[in-house]
């Protein structure tokens, strides 16, 4: 029953077990307790001849009353039990200057108010406390030095004498009990919490998955978990007392005083079956009254160095793969072309005797023969698109060889430029666009390699004209104002890409989307082989695009490219 009153008073934000909660519980059990005395004091004091002394002592005692509700409303402890402490003060003066100053019994009592607000509140209030005694002290001594004569000073008589002794054995009592009290609650809580953390750091030592080991520091075992025991292959009560040279046997007992807290290292580590494994290892430091030492936590690492190796077993393996990958389609594109030239320049040469045919031949012959330009024309196309393709092919193995090579010479860009648009407005047209060229005439010259130029920008061109239908293409070309690089850009008002297409635009054998494969054709080499060219001719590329709104290329290039033997070696998936 008190236990719950008491707690109804506790505010919320003292309601989770502390030392503030543990002093709260007290003063208001100290209101309580007053609450006993109250009605003794003041009956003793009726009794013995003061009224107004029982009158001060029932005052206080109902002002107390009010010391419970302010700390549930305010939340404050320090207001609180300030509060109480006053009232206390208030009442131990009165009953003072009421029976003659510095020689009535009470004056002592004003002594207890430091105690007082040790027990509720803290030491810097008791120092307060101490002063305000000590300053009441000293009036009372001077009023007595002085002889003046205290206002409401009633005469001291044998009735009141025994009244007062009585009072203070009382409150005394209560005093210890207080003190009594405030001692119990906080050991007992002591207790409790170094229990709870003991059992805490328990559970926590058995069930780490990791092992632990505490040491002292002469390298010895003080103690171990499950999990080192199951490490090493030993039980717990084995590992104690074992050197750490005998576990670990790659690490002593100077190198575990001396090791910098919170690191990771790697160790090698010995079990019961002469088992060599890796093990990685932290520190930390124990410190506890009158012992020092080390705590170490292990872990194997076994598989994850197996996982380690067989990764770079199969990089290394993937890049001899990607290597003869890159050797045969280097020669195979070679070999490739050779016929394929064959091909086409054979049908382009029929294709012109036929059209050189004279009326004197036959015009039977003549119209037999002229049925096959349709078919000659589509081997042609076909096998230009097919060089194409192998072309792309050979420039892509050649750049992950890191045999590209470049052939600076200096060149007049406008010129470059317009015979580009020139080239690519028949390829725009196909789809019904309207290709717009913007660059100035004087954009000067570049030195650097006019082929590869040729090939990103022609690139680009290709795929506006490819994904734009009845829109328009933009080529503009300025300077970039560090007179270093120029700047060429390609936009279109076509369909567009979303965030993750354009992430993934300029990986190898990849389009936008896979129905664009189907519906435009390619192999989705153009874009990659266009950034390494860009990267070969001291430049970068950057896209930037929206679904429906057009995509827009930016490439910057060096006005003068430095020649360089060849381009470093890229690390393209296969």
């Amino acid at each position: 029953m008190m236990s719950t009153l008491v707690d109804y008073f506790i505010p919320q934000q003292l309601s989770r077990e502390g030392f503030q909660r543990r002093q709260a519980r007290v003063a208001i059990l100290a209101v309580f307790a007053l609450l006993g005395w109250g009605p003794i004091a003041s009956t003793l004091y009726y009794f013995g001849g003061s009224p107004p002394a029982m009158w001060a002592v029932v005052a206080a005692t109902i002002t107390s009353l009010l010391t419970p509700f302010l700390l549930k409303w305010t939340g404050s402890l320090h207001l609180a039990g300030n509060f109480l402490i006053l009232t206390l003060y208030a009442l131990f003066v009165w009953l003072s200057m009421l029976f003659g100053g510095l020689e009535a019994p009470p004056v002592t009592w004003i002594l207890l108010m430091p105690l007082f607000a040790m027990l509720f509140l803290n030491a810097r209030s008791a120092l307060v406390w101490m002063g305000v005694a000590l300053a009441t002290w000293s009036t009372l001594i001077l009023t007595q030095l002085l002889d003046i004569t205290l206002p409401f000073a009633s005469t001291f008589n044998p009735s009141l004498q025994i009244a007062h002794r009585a009072v203070g054995v009382i409150g005394l009592s209560c005093t210890v009990f207080a003190v009594m009290l405030l001692k119990d609650h906080i050991q007992r809580w002591l207790v409790a919490t170094v229990e709870e953390t003991a059992a805490e750091a328990r559970a926590v030592l058995q069930t780490a998955p990791d092992g632990i080991l505490t040491l002292d520091l002469d390298g010895r075992v003080l103690n171990a978990n499950d999990a080192a025991g199951r490490l090493f292959g030993h039980t717990r009560e084995e590992l104690k007392h074992r050197s750490i040279d005998e576990l670990i046997v790659s690490l002593d007992a100077t190198h575990v005083r001396n090791a910098p807290l919170g690191n990771n290292e790697e160790h090698s580590a010995l079990d019961a079956h002469n088992r060599v494994f890796p093990a990685e290892i932290a520190y930390g430091s124990l410190q506890s009254t009158g012992r020092q030492g080390v705590v170490l936590i292990l872990r194997d690492i076994t598989e994850r160095k197996e996982a380690d190796q067989a990764l770079r077993d199969a990089r290394d393996l993937a890049i001899d793969a990607n290597l003869a990958k890159s050797t045969f389609l280097a020669n195979m594109s070679h070999e490739l072309r050779t016929p394929l030239n064959a091909v086409i320049g054979y049908s382009e040469m029929i294709m012109e005797e036929i059209q050189l045919m004279g009326s004197e031949d036959a015009l039977s012959d003549r119209e037999r023969v002229e049925a096959f330009i349709p078919d000659l024309r589509r081997i042609r196309t076909a096998g230009k698109h097919l060089l194409m393709l192998i072309s792309d092919i050979l420039d892509l193995s050649k750049i992950e060889a890191g045999k590209m090579t470049t052939h600076p010479e200096t060149f007049n860009t406008a010129a470059l430029l317009t015979e580009i648009c020139d080239t690519a407005r028949p390829l725009a047209a196909k789809n019904l666009n309207t290709l717009h060229a913007d660059f100035p005439d004087d954009l000067g010259t570049m030195h650097s390699d006019p082929t590869r130029v040729r090939q990103i920008l022609f690139n680009l061109l290709s795929n506006a004209s490819k994904f734009t239908h009845e829109g328009h293409i933009y080529l503009r070309a300025t300077r970039c104002d560090d007179n270093r690089h120029i700047r060429f850009e390609v936009k279109d008002t076509g369909i567009g890409m979303d965030a993750e297409q354009l992430h993934r635009v300029f990986d190898p054998f990849t389009q936008a989307d896979t129905s664009t494969t189907r519906k435009f054709g390619g192999t989705g080499l153009g874009l990659t082989i266009t950034r390494h060219f860009c990267e070969l001719l001291g430049g970068d590329i950057v896209m930037t695009s929206a679904p429906g709104e057009g995509t827009q290329v930016s490439v910057r290039l060096a006005l003068d490219l430095t020649p360089s033997p060849n381009l470093a070696t890229h690390n393209l998936p296969a």
